[in-house]
């Protein structure tokens, strides 16, 4: 694959057949968890949101691995309830073993999405088949941004400045946090202003921060600000 490719690319599972081996288990971690907040609205049992929840705090090390084991088998229980639902996607993303099973995170959660669109259309036959196909089509294609969003570009990769990090007594440092912890990625473009008056002017790192797109927990510049992989 080719970094032309590689930004443009639709398909979530070419992207990690490439990177096989070079993507550490936090950041397939949180891509499985933005995989299933995209479908929250298909997740309605507390237990797939529950579990959801502890993989997001798994991959910061804020849960352990007990506690993980507890909800991928309270997880479970909630899935095969509704032919809607996206519970299987929760289930997955608490697997212990999450580099093996994001490609079920995945599917599990694009279909969830193609079932909801089939089941909400009010055509049959070949009008519930084009619901399908489209949902299925902009779901693999949001998982591919969030799959940037979350590794950057491996093709070209950014490093921190250490002047910026220290500037003002590392303001920039502190910001990246509080966005982080809150994930409130509304407050992104005000961090690529504080980026510029610190003297980045790097265009990547800048366009990400100001990008209306899909910002999910484990931005590439969020986590190259905190200094965390």
């Amino acid at each position: 694959m080719t970094e032309r490719e590689w930004q443009a690319c639709a398909d979530p599972t070419l992207m990690l057949t490439e990177l096989t081996g070079r993507v550490s288990e936090r950041k397939l971690r949180l891509f499985a968890v933005a995989c299933c907040r995209h479908i929250w609205h298909l997740l309605p049992d507390q237990r797939s949101r529950s579990a959801v929840e502890v993989a997001e705090r798994y991959a910061d090390g804020l849960a352990g691995k007990r506690e993980l084991a507890a909800a991928k088998g309270a997880a479970l229980g909630a899935t095969g309830r509704s032919a809607v639902n996206g519970a299987w996607a929760a289930y997955w993303a608490v697997s212990n073993n999450v580099s093996g099973t994001i490609s079920y995170t995945c599917g599990a959660a694009v279909e969830a999405k193609a079932r909801f669109a089939v089941h909400s259309s009010p055509g049959t036959g070949a009008e519930q088949g084009a619901a399908w196909d489209a949902a299925l089509a902009i779901g693999t294609r949001d998982q591919a941004s969030f799959l940037r969003e979350v590794l950057g570009n491996p093709f070209r990769p950014v490093a921190a400045d250490s002047a910026w990090l220290d500037w003002r007594s590392g303001l920039l440092r502190a910001m990246a946090w509080q966005i982080y912890e809150s994930s409130d990625f509304r407050d992104l473009p005000v961090l690529a202003d504080a980026l510029e008056d610190a003297g980045c002017t790097d265009p990547t790192l800048l366009a990400h921060c100001r990008e209306s797109g899909l910002h999910v927990r484990g931005c590439w510049v969020l986590d190259l600000l905190r200094s965390i992989d």
